[in-house]
């Protein structure tokens, strides 16, 4: 089986977020890990089962499946309840007002999908107090776009959305959902001219999480630190491999290739076979508070005695990010006085809550719409992959 990694992509000049601790005040009251089975769904979430108006989809409970510890909400194409296409919409039994919500999902990859994690108040809509909202932590499109609103729905509808679209970014931490055994990492760059490595990490397996990204502080679980490394060019003596692996984040202490055209490699070899749960690559140059210059085009490997797999792969040229290749984690504060939205733990926006002030459920919801993409026969057996939903509230 190959393995399955997370992307997490991070967003330039943001401070970094560590999930490996939940957010500082606040402590777990409720998570699904979805580590049983289909029908045990039916103890914490509420599904639609029925057509919409609305899109193109009609939404029913057998379309939400358990299998190795992911839920899957299925995309197909077959007529019921007078529509074209069924999916699966999902919420929780429990309600919630304010919080740290976090869920951790992959889009479905085809264009036509809006692949939801989000909150709503229940009932119809009213005028008189509390007012119903609808909280979209994310709204996801195929390939690459993230999108967030914040709906009134009482009265006159009124909506604040912003919407993000992702592109090459100067760190990624790729999280294995199977973990790989090895001594050798290999990075390929693709990019035309001259390549920058800041550094590349490795972390054993660790459930509670890892480092944040743009740490500087000392990490001696990094089990690359001070590896043996090399490289099929360097500019100089000082950009040598080495550098990549000394555990510095600043302009002087990086790996830069030759100027030569075609594929730069960088390898890195452990002291000894580990099992390897995290890698860290962090890559252009730091000036200030930014990044510039990170690499667009490259395959990440390690090697398994006999050959070189891939761990990742960046695929387009323009550097998008493909959403539904690996898992993410959606993020969003909600307190009585504002509304932070995340995304891998960086802060993309931020909102005073003016009216969002009673509880809502947590909703999963998978829906083909023309206004998310083309809709074509490819959404036919694709789903949104969720691996689990946590939520946090300040403690007393």
């Amino acid at each position: 089986m190959k393995p399955i990694v997370l992307l997490a992509a991070t967003l330039l000049c943001v401070p970094d977020f560590s999930h490996a601790e939940p957010p500082v005040g606040y402590q777990l009251v409720w998570s699904e890990e979805f580590n049983g089975t289909t029908a045990d769904l039916d103890k914490n979430w509420e599904f639609q089962n029925g057509p919409n108006g609305h899109i193109l989809c009609s939404r029913w409970r057998e379309n939400a499946v358990v299998s190795n510890g992911v839920c899957r909400l299925l995309n197909k194409k077959e007529s019921r309840g007078g529509q074209e296409w069924t999916s699966a919409s999902m919420s929780s039994k429990r309600q919630f007002k304010y919080g740290y919500f976090e869920c951790r999902y992959k889009y479905g990859a085809a264009t036509g999908l809006n692949n939801s994690f989000w909150l709503m108040t229940r009932g119809k809509e009213r005028t008189e107090a509390p007012v119903r909202f609808e909280l979209d932590v994310n709204e996801g499109h195929f390939p690459n776009e993230i999108a967030t609103n914040i709906h009134k729905w009482s009265g006159k509808h009124t909506s604040k959305s912003r919407s993000f679209h992702l592109g090459v970014q100067a760190g990624h931490c790729f999280q294995l959902e199977i973990p790989v055994e090895t001594d050798r990492l290999r990075l390929v760059a693709r990019d035309r001219g001259r390549v920058r490595v800041t550094e590349l990490r490795a972390f054993a397996v660790n459930p509670a999480g890892y480092p944040a990204l743009f740490s500087t502080e000392p990490m001696p679980a990094n089990l690359a630190l001070h590896a043996k490394a090399s490289a099929s060019s360097q500019l100089s003596e000082k950009c040598s491999a080495a550098k990549a692996v000394d555990g510095q984040l600043d302009a002087e202490s990086r790996w830069v290739s030759g100027d030569e055209a075609g594929e730069h490699t960088l390898t890195v070899e452990l002291p000894a076979k580990q099992k390897i749960g995290c890698v860290h690559l962090i890559s252009g140059t730091k000036k200030g508070n930014e990044w510039t210059d990170p690499i667009a085009d490259f395959v990440l490997q390690y090697w398994d005695g006999r050959q070189w797999n891939n761990i990742s792969e960046t695929e387009n040229s323009a550097g998008k990010i493909d959403l539904s290749r690996d898992f993410h984690v959606y993020g969003f504060e909600w307190n009585e006085k504002e509304m932070i939205f995340y995304f891998d733990g960086k802060e993309l926006r931020r909102e005073p809550n003016e009216f969002c002030k009673g509880e809502a459920p947590v909703l999963l919801s998978s829906a083909i719409m023309k206004w998310a993409g083309p809709v074509t026969d490819k959404i036919d057996g694709t789903s949104m992959d969720v691996d689990w939903v946590r939520i946090y509230q300040k403690k007393p």
